[in-house]
């Protein structure tokens, strides 16, 4: 069959070779280029077909000179690599990355020190970033564990341009009732109690709440209900309470009567009416037990303006804003400023997003860190 022209290009190359080379090798050099540029990388298109022309000339280039040194010196012609009919085709990507392993591996034998240290220095670097990564992870880029998160907000009372680090139990009420930004609002007030009329008395953490507050959080029970608003308003207290899966479980060993049963708290009776689920994560603390905000003991608490004494959150309405809202109880503020000059001269409301409130200044930090 008669030589295409690449072929006989390829055998214009040859030429470059040695006579006594071509003599010898030239058949099978023929039989290599014809099995080398079927293949698949080769085949198609003016790059395969550039990438084997770039092989071959480079081939020729590095070999032919080394071949008519070895004809002046009278050696031997069949120790050149590519036209020894033994030489191995191009290796696989995978021979390769072994072959470098290999070569980590011993280089690394060689300097035991510097190994050390450098695995050492990535576990560090490796745990750390992963440990940092699952706090930013955690506290800046995962919503809240609360149901509609976003729309969750603290309340805190203003004198001046400062935070009172709460608000007044009787400025919520207002606020609660002349607004209309807010879906719902509720107010925490944590204060250990004491446990007894059993075996042992127990100090327990206890968080005083309002009726509401815990559906704004998205809690289901174990077992039973939340507390209804009539139980947890000041003049209409009823002594109920609920206690957390975790404490039903160590304390009271999961005993399946104990809704209806009654625990002393403080020196009084109050009814277990629920148990809060394990899973829930309360804002700012976690309580074993939850009683109505009208049995918190300090009562100055309760019924003085102007004495900050309660955690205020509540959930902002879809249709409205936080900045709605702010301006909103700006004007509440105002007006009780004005009914109420001896107390409430001076005070406001501060609205924030409850998840700006929990990471704080926290987020550059974070981020530096990471």
């Amino acid at each position: 069959m008669k030589p295409d022209l690449t072929e006989r290009v390829f055998r214009a190359l040859m030429g470059l070779y040695p006579r006594e080379f071509r003599e010898r090798f030239l058949d099978e050099m023929i039989e290599f280029f014809q099995a080398r540029r079927i293949e698949q990388r080769y085949r198609y298109g003016a790059r395969g077909s550039l990438r084997l022309w770039l092989h071959l000339v480079a081939d020729v280039a590095i070999n032919a000179p080394v071949q008519h040194m070895r004809a002046i010196g009278s050696g031997t012609a069949r120790d050149i690599p590519w036209a020894n009919p033994e030489y191995p085709r191009e290796r696989h990507p995978m021979d390769t990355l072994k072959q470098d392993i290999r070569y980590a591996l011993r280089t690394l034998m060689l300097h035991p020190g510097f190994t050390i240290v450098a695995a050492i220095t990535l576990a560090l670097g490796i745990g750390a970033t992963t440990a940092i990564f699952s706090v930013v992870d955690a506290v800046l880029l995962r919503p809240l564990p609360w149901p509609d998160s976003e729309r969750l907000v603290i309340v805190h009372g203003t004198r001046g341009e400062e935070l009172t680090g709460g608000a007044a139990y009787l400025d919520y009420k207002d606020w609660r009732e002349q607004s209309s930004a807010f879906e719902s609002m509720g107010v925490i007030r944590g204060q250990s109690v004491n446990l007894t009329g059993t075996e042992s008395p127990e100090r327990l953490i206890g968080s005083f709440t309002t009726a509401g507050m815990l559906e704004m959080l998205g809690v289901t029970p174990v077992q039973g209900r939340l507390f209804r608003t009539e139980e947890t308003e000041v003049a209409t207290r009823q002594p109920v309470a609920l206690i957390t899966e975790a404490l039903w479980k160590t304390r009271y060993g999961s005993r399946p009567d104990m809704l209806g049963s009654t625990m002393t708290l403080n020196g009084q009776a109050f009814t277990l009416v629920g148990i809060i689920p394990a899973g829930f994560v309360a804002p700012q603390f976690s309580p074993d037990v939850w009683m109505p905000i009208g049995y918190y003991p300090n009562r100055g608490d309760l019924d003085t303006r102007g004495r900050a004494g309660v955690q205020v959150f509540g959930k902002i309405k879809q249709t409205a804003t936080v900045e709605a809202a702010q301006t909103e109880l700006d004007g509440i503020a105002a007006r009780l400023a004005a009914e109420y000059p001896t107390t409430n001269a001076g005070t406001g409301a501060n609205v924030r997003p409850l998840k700006a409130e929990l990471v704080g200044d926290s987020r550059t930090p974070l981020l530096v860190v990471l």
